[in-house]
């Protein structure tokens, strides 16, 4: 009897069979990738991953450059998984971003959208998501008449991963904001019985007992406005100033100043030994910054003041002018006992020795780009905020 049984049949190979010349494929493949992820920073013509910012405006890639020690750029920041990539957008569609703040326990990061009123998270898992409609509390009144009513600065409460510090502009306060139940506890809001102008951005002190705020006008300009004396004319204060409040709102109300020289002080960051305070004075297309001590009464001042010709004094000819350029000094982030990155005029990211407070080293990224703020994630990314983008570049790992 014949057997009908059908022989089985042997599985393909995807690749057929793997002759020399296709392992050799192979290999310079995952050669290439493995260059691609360890291989420094790029060089001045060196292209970025998106060459469109996703609603649709262009920009010209080529316009991405570096100045400067290359060997700080090196040390800094770190080439994409592929070669010819330096920044990822992993946002846009939105007005004007502010406030970033890596979230470490749920692996994400949180922004703010002053325009838009509402504060995002972007993780590599799910994308953009929208983590809080009407984050100001805004009015419809409100909504209608001011330019940037919503959210700026966010902050870690140090204790709580599902609690964070929230500037409203509209309201003119800090709140503690609970993520989970949504709810908004007011920290700051008025000094010497009178409403603050509209907190900005806020750093935990080294001790963690104290938030420290700027208090900028920006929250009180009209649509279609420019920041002018109008604007300052509407603050109740009659300034703009540094101000400090018990962390955990003990005494809600009691907000302290700190100082009052600067005009529009915006970010604030201490160094990594916590015996400096560096606050930007954001002036459009110029380089302000202010750098506060102790001094024997144990009081915070202003010790230095930073301008262009100041940081740039030892890097004449090798870092293009700042002044002129769009935007200002406005948020930074300490990266270790030496180094800290500021967004800085003409869509830069200015990298300092801020000991010494040389700017040693440029990143110009896209023409059109302005920089708002930074933020350094646990997975070793520094997000940049600005425009209606929120950027993604890779920081070496920690020494």
């Amino acid at each position: 009897m014949a057997d009908t049984r059908k022989s089985a049949k042997k599985p393909q190979k995807i690749f057929g069979v793997m002759t020399k010349r296709r392992w050799f494929g192979v290999v310079v493949f995952l050669s290439a990738m493995l260059w691609s992820y360890t291989a420094g920073p790029p060089l001045s013509d060196s292209v970025i991953c998106n060459r469109y910012f996703l609603d649709g405006t262009s920009y010209d890639y080529k316009t991405v450059a570096f100045e400067g020690d290359m060997a700080v750029i090196e040390s800094v920041f770190k080439r994409g998984f592929w070669p010819d990539v330096f920044t990822w957008q992993i946002g846009a569609y939105f007005d004007w971003t502010e406030g970033p703040l890596w979230s470490s326990k749920h692996s994400k990061l949180l922004f703010s959208d002053t325009v838009q009123n509402s504060i995002f998270s972007w993780s590599p898992i799910n994308g953009i998501q929208l983590e809080l409609e009407n984050a100001g509390e805004v009015t419809d009144a409100q909504r209608a008449t001011l330019a940037e009513p919503g959210t700026n600065g966010l902050l870690q409460h140090p204790h709580n991963a599902d609690v964070i510090f929230v500037a409203q502009h509209a309201q003119r306060r800090i709140v503690r904001l609970d993520l989970n139940t949504k709810q908004r506890v007011p920290i700051a809001d008025k000094f010497d019985g009178k409403a603050l102008n509209s907190p900005n951005d806020m750093v935990l002190s080294p001790d963690g007992e104290y938030i420290y705020f700027t208090d900028p006008p920006y929250g009180l300009r009209k649509k279609d406005e420019a920041m002018s004396a109008a604007v300052h004319a509407r603050s109740d204060l009659g300034f703009s100033g540094l101000f400090r409040v018990k962390m955990d709102g003990s005494a809600h109300g009691d907000v302290e100043l700190i100082d009052r020289s600067m005009e529009r002080p915006n970010g604030l960051a201490f160094s990594s030994d916590g015996t400096r305070l560096f606050v930007s004075d954001c002036f459009e297309g110029e380089f302000r910054m202010s750098v506060l001590t102790k001094g024997k009464k144990g009081k915070w001042a202003v010790s230095e003041k930073w301008t262009e010709e100041f940081v740039t004094r030892n890097s004449k000819g090798s870092i293009s002018a700042l002044a002129g350029g769009m935007g200002c000094v406005d948020g930074f982030a300490v990266l270790d006992s030496e180094v800290l990155v500021s967004t800085c005029p003409g869509g830069k990211l200015c990298v300092l020795k801020y000991m010494t407070g040389e700017l040693v080293a440029v990143v110009k990224l896209p023409d059109k780009t302005k920089l708002a703020n930074v933020a350094v994630g646990d997975d070793r990314n520094l997000y940049v905020t600005g425009n209606h983008t929120v950027w993604q570049i890779k920081l070496q790992p920690k020494s």
